[in-house]
Parts: C-alpha cells; structure tokens; sequence
C-alpha cells in the first residue's frame, strides 16, 4: 500500500520591515556527487567547501558578476477544474568571469560534465543549494570589437526544478575572507633572497601552506619543484628535496642566479610560487 502526503499547509511570514539582502552572485561552488558537505550553518558550509576545493573535490569560481533572473516556468493539463498545472521550471544563473582567459580549459571540460557536480551559488550573505539537481554548465569566451572592454567568459548555468532553493545564512566577512582565492604561501614570503661566498654551503628549507585555516581533515601532500632557472643555474650546485623543500646550494662561480619555487598538489588546482634570488661573490 502506497502512503503519499500532500505538502504540509504553507505559512507566509510578515515582517515589521523589509527583508534586504544584496542581489549579487558572487561566486559558484561546483562539488563532486557524493562528496560530503556540512550544512549546518553558512560558515560550516563555506569550510566544507574550501576543505573539498584542497582535496580536489569542489571546483571555486569566485569573484564573478552573476544573476539569477526569473525562471522559464513549464505548463501541463490541469488537474480536475484546474485549466492548466504549473510543472518545472527553468532556472538560469549567468555569470561574467574576467578570469575566463586562462580558464578556457576548465570551460571546456566542464560543460560535458557539469551533471556530475553539485550546485551552490553565493551571494554576499546567503548560500543555494542546489544540489540534487542536474545542472549544465556553458561559458564561453566573449570578445568585443573594442578596445576600452575587456575578454571574458561569459557563462550560463542551468536546471530543472519545483520550487526554489533554501537560503542559508553566512556572515558577510566569512563570504569576505571565501572570495580570496585558495593558494600555498611560503613560510619566508614571496621573495627569497641570499648572499654566498664562492665556495661555500648553504642549507635549509622552503615550505609552504595553504594561506586559510582549514577545518579539521585529511589535507594532500604538498610537494615543490623548481622552475625558471636561469641560464646560469648548474654553478649553485643545487640538491633539493621535492618532498619536503629541503635544499643544499653550493656557490661554485660568482654571479646572480635566479630561479623559482613552486608549490602544488596532484590532488587539485592550487599552486604557490616563491621567486629565490642567490648572489655569489668571491668575498
């Protein structure tokens, strides 16, 4: 025997005031079905998702001028004397994204896959959520034929659905402090600069770490190469640990060598650069 319940009795709430929230999207979260996501409140939601975008399992596209206008909404055969039933809608967010340019990769693979994400979008204190739903995802590049404009993606997402999505609260500083995207910063800073007698050792290591405070997790191994060495590189003598950031530099021949530190993960998108600078002189 099937049990089927009508939807419980709608209350509509009055308020003394207006209800003003912001109407700016200002970033998309796109997160593997299946992942784990703690709803219990927007701040918990937020780190949920910066700790799923470090393991390589949420996608950020933050920082964008995005809408949600009104729904294209389906109609059926009425029900008994009903004229006609509303059915589903069509909701539709569009989005400008001035990172679009070394994104068009990211674009592409994902409007082919864009059913296999789950949907959130932000704005300055409320998150959707729309996951659940099937969402296709488009963006591509816009160019116009004027030089005081700039080149950008031009995206559109959209689904299915009957109703709208629940908001749930998030301070306006946490959404603030979200919209600073992801990196590894190095314990040293952004520059590294040392002197070194021809002839001489030195050692030491360079780290890096996420530039937020992660919630408790299972985070990927960090690991570090170098890269744009100059021409000059193989007179440091240089030993270096990809695994841990440890070094050894030798200053065989005076000169300045320059060359960079990277810091990235095969788990997912984030990387971090520390630009080293090593004077050798003879004294």
């Amino acid at each position: 025997m099937y049990n089927f319940d009508c939807p419980v009795k709608p209350c509509y709430e009055n308020f003394p005031c207006d209800i003003e929230e912001k109407g700016k999207i200002v970033a998309l979260v796109l997160v593997e079905k299946g992942e784990t996501v703690d709803k219990t409140d927007g701040e918990s939601m937020i780190d949920s998702f910066t700790l799923l975008a470090v393991n390589g399992k949420a996608q950020l596209i933050l920082n964008i001028d995005g809408e949600k206008p009104k729904p294209e909404t389906n109609e059926g055969p009425g029900r008994g004397l009903q004229e006609t039933k509303i059915m589903a809608s069509v909701h539709t967010i569009n989005w400008i994204d001035y990172q679009g340019v070394p994104n068009i990769p990211f674009y592409n693979n994902i409007r082919r896959s864009g059913q296999n994400y789950d949907l959130y979008y932000i704005t300055p204190t409320l998150i959707y959520d729309v996951s659940g739903n099937q969402c296709t995802v488009v963006a591509p590049m816009v160019i116009d034929r004027d030089l005081k404009t700039f080149q950008r993606a031009d995206g559109t997402l959209k689904w299915s659905a009957n109703g709208d999505p629940l908001p749930q609260s998030v301070p306006a500083i946490t959404v603030q402090d979200f919209m600073i995207p992801l990196q590894y910063t190095f314990a040293v800073g952004d520059t590294y600069q040392e002197t070194i007698i021809v002839g001489n050792i030195s050692n030491g290591f360079w780290t890096a770490s996420i530039n937020k405070s992660l919630p408790s997790g299972a985070v990927p191994d960090v690991v570090y190469s170098l890269i744009d060495q100059s021409s000059n590189f193989a007179n440091l003598n240089m030993v270096f640990d990809p695994l841990t950031g440890e070094y050894q530099m030798e200053g065989l021949v005076e000169g300045v060598y320059t060359f960079t530190v990277l810091a990235s993960s095969d788990e997912n998108c984030i990387i971090g650069k520390l630009l080293v600078t090593v004077t050798v002189t003879i004294s």
